[in-house]
């Protein structure tokens, strides 16, 4: 109905969103089969959700952010972790579902660096594609670009981006992202500098120097994580690795 009191706006896209991303964690649901008819991927004979595909669901959450595009629509900051979010969700979605997520934040800091939307990704945004890729399943290549995205955002924060410095939650997410993709050795080693960090920022507090920016300071997860990860090698070295931290 063309009338402006059914027309769609920012919110109604936004509700759609987030209607496809709370649905991302069901498998064959009508939504793959609409996604499925809407790119004219399947026969008449085929029936929905027979070709069922993890993604279609961010597939789904992508088309709308073009439609919104397309229509001069800003998608805001919530519009685009919606969209992050499908991606998170989505049940075995592993490689595919990190690369798209990568992709979508990527695909935020040219639309705003060219002014087509209002908001830079943040912190949210940066720590849900870690998330993504400490799922994905793949051994080193999660950890890395994880570790990048990390160095990424540190920089963008030192340039004065807002809400971007990294939080417990991202680095919880890179420490995951290395612990459960075959780099233990490497989440311990980010769990120790940030302990070490967190210290030596307390002993200069004490002796009245503050610092500007506090670090991270590691919680219950970020030990965890590397303790589970270090005693399921079940062997001694992993035996002692873990009772150290």
């Amino acid at each position: 109905l063309d009338m402006p009191s059914v027309r769609p706006n920012q919110r109604s896209y936004n509700v759609a969103l987030d209607v496809i991303a709370k649905s991302a964690m069901i498998a064959n649901t009508s939504l793959s089969g609409y996604y499925y008819k809407d790119k004219k991927q399947a026969s008449s004979n085929d029936r929905p959700g027979k070709h069922f595909n993890p993604l279609y669901a961010g597939r789904a959450a992508e088309s709308i952010l073009s439609r919104m595009l397309a229509r001069d629509f800003r998608p805001d900051a919530y519009t685009f972790a919606s969209v992050l979010n499908t991606y998170q969700r989505i049940p075995n979605g592993k490689l595919d579902a990190a690369l798209a997520a990568d992709a979508v934040v990527r695909g935020m800091e040219s639309l705003h660096l060219h002014g087509k939307i209002d908001q830079p990704p943040d912190v949210f945004h940066y720590t849900m594609v870690c998330a993504c890729w400490s799922r994905s399943g793949e051994q080193g290549v999660a950890g890395e670009r994880c570790s990048e995205i990390l160095r990424h955002m540190q920089q963008r924060d030192k340039a004065g981006f807002p809400r971007v410095r990294p939080n417990i939650r991202t680095f919880n997410a890179v420490i995951d992202s290395h612990a459960y993709n075959g780099r233990v050795a490497e989440a311990e080693d980010m769990l120790l500098s940030m302990v070490d960090n967190y210290e030596s920022s307390a002993a200069r507090s004490m002796d009245g120097i503050e610092d500007e920016e506090l670090p991270v300071r590691p919680d219950s997860f970020s030990f965890n994580t590397v303790i589970q990860q270090r005693a399921r090698t079940r062997t001694p070295e992993g035996g002692r690795r873990a009772e150290n931290i």
